[in-house]
């Protein structure tokens, strides 16, 4: 699945270069390249060929940028520079060096503001977008995006506008924000549509397949994925047809179609290998790799992750480098852990079970190095967690309480880096509705002082209308002074009211937070160390879960008095990001639906608690009593009402006698009652729950 997350995070970049080139063949390009003069057609024709190697050989592209600018100085042509600037930053993004991507991607920036270029701005601006997206920083991404769009729209380049809704979609899609990455990209289409521009309309449709997938739609993504396929065929772009083949190959690996997978996958290489596309060929060699590991086959797994591996050394992919790195790692760690691998490979496996554990965190070790190396920090919670696993079955409890430590730092990392990205999008629009407040309260002023420039004009010819006026002014005026500052007052009580929460809220994360996980580490390592039949075994194993359980509702309360997330937009996003998790790794299937445009409508913390501690209440009693094979959590906002549907398939409940889910009915009903919800309950081949609450007065309550 790594490997699809890595043909997605492709796309701006992909799309940028369809905005910017049209290059025709290489092969031309170098023919015309050894007869051109030193002059400004040899430097077009180096942009060209520069562009063109972003994604077959970057290297080589950086080269022929570097030499395009050193023509630039000797020639004086200053107009070429910044192109070389760009095709550099282009190059080092194909490498996954972002930080050198981004120092050039400025640079051409600079140049272009200073010409006040605006065709070569606006795409500058989404080469930067899309640097900032890479390394995970949304905010900046969102940022440079919609400064592109903005501009891209001022000149009435429709192609710019179509190709950086998807990138801005892209964005939304990081932050797990599906409904508004199908609404950018939905825009997108249309777009493309317009200008009958099959290729992006065939990257866009592939692209709302994967968004599609992102929420769990399977068949949806298959079916945009076979419509992007037919048309990149009878376009005859083979670099996009081999990239929707790989992606359809992984989907097919997931669902455990390994025959259709490799299929798929196969086709995606020796289209890659025909046309020396080298990073989709590494891509598809080491899924491969992957696919075989899936099926014990860990002979043919190892060749080819190896082979993806050299592959990815020879491009200097670091990050395609550290992933077939991770793979190799838990492939090991399978043939040392797996009974049917060992039976069908026991003439291969010779080294036992210790060596090979051990051989397994050594390459999870060198993945970790380069992972950091390249910033992609997301995987590091996974590969420690995995590496304290392997060392505490070789007995290494030390070394496994460490890695696990690193494991709960990097998730608890990633964790507040995610809260972080999405405070600061709140308190940019916080920022905004304290504008236009302000901007509301000088619109007042201005008109107390229009009317008293009529006042004047007409005091001299009619002085009792006047004397009449003076007075209606005077209450006016004294009127919305008055408002005008219960007004600011508001304001600033609404201020200090936020912060006095956030300061609490970062304060208990800060303190409780660091605590609780001090006294779960603890008493880990003690648990450890415990023989299994000592009488203190239970006890320290009940301490770990109530660490575990205190830790989870702090993290709930904290939620619950951060002002930053009094959206009802958040609210779902965290009620979605809790269910999941919480039917993830059982044996009830879970589906999650939401509307696609959400209100914007403040919600406060005790309201937010309330809603959230009822719909945690219903699935507990579903997976604790219901038996229930599927379960299903859908909200929406419908007729000033919000609506949420909790559904199970199990045994249902007698409603007429006292039985264990009484207690847990009746809270959510009085939870409900605190603001005028109402609780239905039907009982037919299982149990459905309707909750209804008041949208206005849910916003009257917040607003008091």
């Amino acid at each position: 699945m790594k490997k699809l997350l890595f043909t997605l995070l492709m796309l701006p970049l992909l799309l940028h270069a369809q905005k910017k080139t049209g290059n025709g063949h290489l092969d031309s390009l170098f023919k015309e390249l050894t007869k051109a003069k030193e002059d400004t057609n040899k430097i077009k024709l180096l942009d060209d060929i520069a562009n063109a190697e972003v994604s077959i050989d970057p290297d080589y592209g950086i080269k022929c940028g570097q030499q395009g600018l050193e023509m630039c100085a000797k020639l004086k042509w200053d107009r070429g520079i910044p192109w070389m600037y760009s095709d550099i930053g282009e190059n080092y993004w194909a490498k996954s060096d972002f930080p050198k991507a981004l120092e050039y991607d400025l640079k051409a920036l600079k140049i272009y503001e200073t010409l006040n270029d605006k065709k070569n701005l606006a795409g500058a601006l989404n080469d930067i977008s899309a640097v900032y997206h890479a390394q995970s920083d949304y905010p900046k991404a969102l940022e440079y995006g919609l400064k592109a769009l903005k501009i891209f729209e001022e000149t009435g380049n429709k192609n710019g506008v179509s190709s950086t809704l998807v990138n801005i979609g892209a964005y939304y899609s990081a932050q797990a924000n599906y409904p508004k990455a199908l609404d950018y990209d939905f825009k997108a289409l249309t777009v493309s549509v317009e200008l009958g521009n099959k290729q992006l309309e065939a990257v866009i449709t592939g692209n709302i397949g994967n968004l599609y997938y992102r929420q769990g739609d399977t068949a949806k993504k298959m079916e945009y994925d076979l419509k992007s396929l037919k048309m990149f065929e009878e376009l005859g772009d083979k670099r996009n047809t081999a990239r929707t083949l790989g992606n359809m190959g992984d989907i097919f690996r997931t669902q455990g179609n390994y025959r259709q997978a490799l299929e798929y996958l196969s086709k995606a290489l020796k289209i890659n290998e025909d046309i020396g596309n080298r990073i989709g060929e590494v891509v598809n060699v080491g899924n491969i790799g992957t696919l075989y590991n899936d099926q014990h086959n860990y002979r043919e797994a190892l060749e080819y992750l190896f082979r993806a591996l050299k592959m990815a050394e020879d491009i200097d992919d670091k990050r395609e480098k550290a992933i077939d790195l991770e793979n190799i790692g838990l492939c090991y760690n399978n043939i040392a852990t797996d009974t049917i691998g060992q039976i069908e490979n026991a003439a291969f496996i010779q080294a036992g079970e210790k060596t090979n554990l051990s051989i397994s965190i050594e390459y999870l070790n060198k993945a970790i190095t380069l992972f950091k190396e390249t910033g992609q920090l997301d995987y590091l919670e996974h590969i420690y967690i995995e590496i304290s696993e392997e060392q505490a079955k070789l007995g290494k409890y030390k070394e496994a309480l460490a890695s696990y430590q690193q494991h709960v730092l990097y998730k608890d990392s990633v964790y507040s880096q995610a809260n972080k990205i999405k405070l600061a999008n709140l308190e940019t629009q916080r920022d905004l509705d304290l504008k236009d407040k302000d901007i509301e309260i000088k619109n007042k002023q201005l008109e107390i002082d229009r009317l008293a420039v009529i006042k004047k004009r007409n005091e001299r010819g009619f002085f009792f209308i006047g004397f009449v006026a003076i007075i209606a002014i005077g209450i006016i005026i004294f009127s919305n002074y008055k408002q005008i500052s219960a007004q600011k007052n508001e304001v600033e009580k609404l201020k200090a009211v936020s912060h006095e929460r956030t300061r609490i809220a970062s304060d208990m994360h800060d303190d409780m937070g660091a605590g609780l996980t001090s006294i779960r580490l603890l008493s880990e390592l003690a648990n450890l160390k415990t023989d299994k039949n000592s009488a203190a075994k239970a006890e320290i194993e009940k301490i770990v879960k109530s660490a575990g359980a205190l830790s989870e509702n702090l993290k709930e309360i904290i939620w619950t008095m951060n002002t930053q997330f009094d959206r009802m937009e958040d609210f779902v996003i965290y009620t979605r990001k809790y269910a999941v998790e919480f039917f993830d790794n059982s044996p009830i299937t879970f589906q999650f639906s939401i509307p696609a445009n959400i209100p914007e409508i403040s919600i406060n913390g005790e309201l937010r608690r309330n809603i959230f501690l009822c719909i945690k209440e219903a699935l507990n009693n579903i997976m604790k009593h219901s038996r229930a094979t599927t379960a299903s959590l859908a909200i929406d906002i419908t007729d000033n009402f919000l609506l949420v549907t909790i559904e199970d398939n199990g045994i249902g409940i007698n409603l007429n006698q006292n039985n264990r889910f009484g207690n847990g009915l009746n809270s959510i009903k009085e939870r409900l009652n605190k603001f005028a919800g109402k609780l239905e309950i039907e009982i037919n081949d299982g149990t459905k729950l309707f909750m209804k609450i008041n949208i206005l007065s849910i916003s009257n309550i917040s607003a008091s």
